[in-house]
């Protein structure tokens, strides 16, 4: 009988890109399976499976114990290659050639327990940091929409989400024990009934957000394959008031409202679904999609080029589609405000304080976001 994983790792992305790039000989810096798994199965008398390797080089994520046991390998035979690949990911801090340092920088536990969306312990909110803050897990020029073309598939993506969640539930919001699997076109559908839109304006209205501001739309990446996208409207405040108080729909969202930068945002849609993938029973694909849309949100009120009042909070309202998206959200701390104009779905309101002053050990939502907030800005002052 195989030994039971307790806790899965995640390698950061740029540390897994390097390990994957050729060297001037042609060699990248994963070592072969037979050899990495003789020293795993020697020095911690455990092996793993040459499709867990496999999944770790593709994806960036496998068993704690491999990853720990390869950085240690890695350190055993080549000490400054892994060193300075290490340093290469890094914008600040010493290199370093210590174990405990590199699974500290360039890894996190990604085990459920660590991304669940369900923190009911006391002290739940203060891992939350840890395993998000790394602005190493995301790769930004994967994560920005590249073209149009992409632009409109990841449009048809998300009404195809919204339409498979809606038929998940039936008239009274509840979850159906069993539903009939339908087509993409039919979940597309359902999600254009839903949203009050057809696929192309819901292209035409991504597009202009896009257009404003490069990082409205962005996609989760877990490995080299998309997982899923967000849409994130960067609004001036006259405009998310008028959302949240019941004046202004979405669809009447002009340009003349957005901004390139905002602390007022208004989380439109984002997709849930991992088609492509096989299923995984741990939760580092959620654990990647919340911290890239994170991420996202973080680069449209970071101020860069912006100038904020000192001390001016984050304000994110999400229209909550679904029961399952209503329950997830309060969880999460965020307050029904109301409802969306012409639509008649609730809208859910988060306010974080000034990130600028977050405390690291966060007791509520509200503190672990404003964390990941900061810890995300320091590596963007760092970047510029």
């Amino acid at each position: 009988m195989p030994k039971r994983i307790e806790q899965y790792r995640l390698l950061h992305e740029p540390l897994r890109q390097r390990l994957g790039t050729p060297d001037e000989f042609g060699d990248d810096g994963w070592p072969k399976y037979d050899q990495l798994f003789a020293y795993l199965r020697q020095q911690l008398d455990w092996a793993g499976s040459e499709r867990e390797y496999r999944l770790l080089r593709l994806h960036g994520t496998g068993p704690a114990s491999m990853v720990e046991g390869l950085l240690a390998y890695l350190l055993m035979i080549n000490s400054d290659r892994l060193a300075d690949l290490c340093a290469e990911c890094e914008t600040n801090g010493s290199p370093t050639t210590l174990l405990e340092d590199m699974l500290e920088r360039h890894t996190s536990i990604a085990d459920y327990e660590h991304v669940s969306t369900d923190y009911r312990e006391s002290d739940g909110w203060a891992r939350l940091p840890s395993m998000f803050a790394a602005a190493g897990l995301a790769d930004e020029s994967r994560m920005l929409v590249r073209d149009s073309e992409r632009l409109r598939e990841l449009s048809a993506w998300i009404l195809r989400d919204v339409g498979a969640a809606v038929s998940r539930e039936d008239s009274n919001g509840s979850r159906r024990r069993r539903q009939r699997r339908l087509t993409a076109e039919e979940y597309r559908r359902i999600g254009e009934e839903r949203m009050g839109r057809s696929t192309d304006e819901y292209f035409e209205q991504m597009r202009t957000w896009w257009q404003v501001s490069e990082w409205a739309v962005a996609e989760a990446v877990l490995g080299e394959s998309a997982i899923g996208a967000s849409a994130i409207v960067p609004l001036c405040e006259q405009a998310y008031i008028g959302i949240r108080d019941g004046e202004l729909s979405d669809l009447e969202i002009t340009r003349d409202h957005l901004r390139r930068r905002s602390r007022h945002l208004l989380i439109e849609s984002l997709t849930t679904t991992w088609e492509r993938l096989p299923k995984t029973r741990v939760g580092w694909v959620t654990g990647r999609q919340l911290a890239c849309i994170v991420y996202q949100a973080a680069r449209l009120t970071w101020s860069g080029d912006e100038t904020f009042p000192p001390g001016m909070p984050i304000h994110i309202l999400v229209i909550g589609g679904t029961q399952e998206a209503a329950c997830r959200l309060k969880r999460h701390g965020y307050a029904n405000v109301g409802s969306l104009r012409d639509f008649g779905v609730p809208l859910f309101e988060l306010v974080l304080p000034d990130p600028t002053g977050a405390s690291w050990l966060p007791r509520t939502p509200r503190q672990a976001y404003s964390a990941v907030f900061a810890a995300c800005y320091s590596h963007f002052r760092h970047e510029s």
